[in-house]
């Protein structure tokens, strides 16, 4: 599918659409198909709504207690299942999602993004991605600039993307084989036969107290 802007796809007019950032709602999943080679970002502040930051370090010296968060994008289609069709969109990456695709991401890959509803008390869950399939380039729609969507979505006409994502990479193990390590006194329920001693040893303690007249000790 190509894009509406550029009017040079087979799709007739009334196909035509504006190409849009797509962000992951709560409880929302969907399946978007890589078109650009690479992803880049900036740095946001939150103020009722996301606001682009082109000063991070300027606008932390002067907002200490307030925080900055990474934002991603890249051009992509995300799959419709009603109308069974690609379409055109610029994907918005999270500091979360990111993490999944770092040192991954190709240009004609298939990844799903989903995210978990929010619990009633508790934080907003992150959004995650996992890869589902790869394609040839060469099959694909070419890519999209997608700095006039965001210029147009932050309202600021000298954005400018290349900030990469501050938040460290995950560090990744296998599981390891080994001896089982020994059980701690207690860790078991008592065997049937233990169980036996024990509940003679209570009954011979009840016998004691009752000739004893019901008294404990002198």
């Amino acid at each position: 599918m190509h894009h509406s802007e550029r009017g040079d796809g087979p799709s007739p007019a009334h196909d035509r659409f504006s190409i849009k950032v797509v962000r992951i709602g709560d409880g929302q999943s969907l399946k978007f198909r890589m078109l650009g080679d690479r992803y880049s970002g900036l740095m946001t502040f939150y103020n009722g709504k996301s606001q682009y930051c082109p000063n991070p370090k300027q606008w932390l010296e002067r907002n200490q207690n307030k925080q900055l968060f990474w934002k991603g994008y890249v051009a992509a289609e995300f799959w419709n299942a009603d109308t069974r069709r690609w379409y055109a969109c610029v994907l918005e990456l999270t500091q979360a999602s990111e993490l999944d695709l770092r040192g991954r991401y190709k240009r004609g890959q298939t990844w799903l993004f989903y995210r978990q509803e929010k619990p009633k008390k508790g934080p907003e869950q992150p959004v995650m991605a996992r890869l589902l399939e790869s394609a040839d380039p060469a099959t694909l729609p070419p890519a999209f600039d997608v700095l006039p969507i965001l210029r147009t979505l932050y309202n600021y006409t000298d954005l400018v993307l290349g900030t990469s994502n501050p938040v460290p990479g995950r560090i990744l193990a296998v599981p390891s084989d080994g001896p089982a390590p020994p059980e701690e006194e207690g860790s078991k329920p008592p065997s049937a036969e233990e169980m036996e001693k024990i509940r003679k040893v209570i009954e011979s303690t009840r016998d004691r107290f009752r000739m004893n007249g019901g008294t404990h000790g002198a």
